[in-house]
């Protein structure tokens, strides 16, 4: 591995030098316009490109782009852990094309409050 990278516990066979991988990380990243995709964000410093089901879990779907979204390291390391849960929105700002931003954005908003009534009810 050219450079050090932090290691987490579900993604210790991955190679980040390989093609495939190196090429999955370019499509994703120029279809997300080389920024943060997380809502209100729009960050271009420390991208992660994020697998949206998980790498371990999913191996059919590692290279597919429409499995793909550009993080920020903040946003990134927010949702570690707690993937699952994010899926759905995800998937809803690569659907952008399918609606305006403002009404996307209001969908997400909603459903992030939507979630934190339920964390806060199973705390």
């Amino acid at each position: 591995m050219s450079k050090k990278r932090r290691r987490r516990k579900h993604c210790t066979s991955r190679n980040y030098d390989d093609p495939a991988y190196k090429e999955w990380r370019k499509a994703v990243a120029k279809r997300d316009g080389y920024k943060c995709m997380w809502p209100n964000c729009g960050s271009k410093r420390s991208l992660v490109f994020h697998h949206i089901k998980r790498w371990a879990d999913y191996p059919n779907l590692r290279f597919e782009i429409t499995n793909g979204i550009t993080l920020c390291r903040k946003h990134h390391d927010a949702i570690w852990g707690k993937e699952q849960e994010y899926e759905q929105m995800f998937y809803k700002i690569l659907g952008l094309n399918n609606k305006t931003n403002r009404d996307v954005i209001y969908d997400i908003r909603a459903e992030l409050r939507e979630w934190q009534k339920n964390q806060d009810r199973s705390e």
